[in-house]
């Protein structure tokens, strides 16, 4: 999906992007893909 985007992680960014899915993932109403989307989409405005 990254690819996808044209998007890039460093080392940092990547390990705090999969300490929030952890997080993320054990929440209820998590939707798989498009709460990865939705997640990715937020830190892009940021």
């Amino acid at each position: 999906m990254l690819a996808d985007m044209h998007y890039r992680f460093d080392d940092d960014a990547r390990r705090a992007f999969e300490e929030y899915l952890a997080r993320r993932i054990r929440q209820p109403n998590f939707a798989n893909a498009r709460s990865v989307r939705n997640a990715l989409d937020r830190a892009r405005l940021r």
